[in-house]
């Protein structure tokens, strides 16, 4: 029996290993200079591996270097440690992470949620970072007329339907004065997020209408995918699920992924969507 249990466990073990040329993870990098491995590209099926700590001895734990593409600047590759759990006393955001020689000596602990100063993947591959797109450029003019306006439909249901009839009807245009714009280049095409509001009164809480969306620019088009429209207070509690930070775009096999924080009232994580001709999927 001894003999069928160490027979298994080699063939494991020889197994993972293996399979190390057909793998990639990706990860989120904190300013206090801990990696946090949170998807791993697998027999080309994307898989959610955040906080998972017993599959990173197979796969992450092998890793001396992990290659850090930064916000704001030329990628490099960092040298990693041990795994750690990170803000073990934090409810909302407890997981596991390796620490890297990022600087190493601002561990700003307990603040939720940490500043993320890049993203990092097991081996070198083609990405680049979402930038902020200033309002004087031609291409926000140009997207601010596509997204603008926005038809706004207040579900009867709704318990703030008094509120809002106080101001409008059931149904309302409303034209955004507000507009939040980040964009990549994705070789024969470009890739936008954008973020518009209107707040609604003059003080206090005030009732914000909410639209976000994403638009493909190619063949000299722009076309509007993936957008939505609603309304919430002002602390965002309803809408948080709607709330998304846009970090990369990656090319893979010769497809396209957007990696994405998505941001909720009580927490973060992380997503990957495909990028087709006509629409973006979610894939993990």
């Amino acid at each position: 029996m001894q003999k069928l249990i160490f027979v298994l466990v080699a063939l494991l073990f020889n197994n993972a290993r293996g399979q190390s040329n057909e793998w990639l993870s990706i990860g989120i990098v904190r300013t206090d200079g801990i990696i946090i491995p949170t998807h791993r590209l697998q027999s080309n099926v994307w898989k959610d591996i955040t906080a998972k700590a017993r599959e990173f001895r197979f796969f992450e734990s092998t890793i001396t270097e992990w290659y850090f593409i930064p916000f704001s600047s030329a990628p490099y590759y960092l040298k990693v440690g041990s795994l750690v759990n990170y803000d073990p006393d934090n409810d909302i955001s407890s997981g596991y992470g390796y620490i890297s020689d990022y600087n190493p000596h601002n561990l700003t602990r307990y603040v939720f949620p940490i500043r993320k100063v890049g993203i990092s993947f097991s081996k070198k591959v083609s990405a680049r970072i979402f930038k902020t797109i200033n309002d004087s450029s031609k291409v926000w003019k140009d997207i601010y007329d596509l997204v603008s306006h926005g038809t706004i439909k207040v579900d009867t249901n709704y318990m703030e339907m008094g509120r809002w009839d106080k101001y409008f009807g059931k149904n309302h245009i409303v034209e955004f004065d507000r507009i939040y714009l980040k964009g990549v280049q994705a070789d024969s095409f470009n890739v936008y997020y954008f973020e518009a509001n209107y707040r609604v009164g003059n003080s206090g809480c005030q009732l914000i209408i909410y639209s976000n969306g994403w638009i493909i620019y190619r063949d000299n088009k722009y076309k509007v995918i993936n957008d939505f429209i609603g309304f919430d207070d002002c602390d965002f509690k309803m809408l948080s699920g709607a709330l998304v930070t846009p970090l990369s775009v990656i090319k893979m096999n010769n497809h396209y992924y957007l990696y994405l924080i998505n941001q909720a009232w009580e927490g973060e994580d992380y997503s990957l969507w495909q990028i087709t001709k006509n629409k973006i999927v979610r894939v993990n």
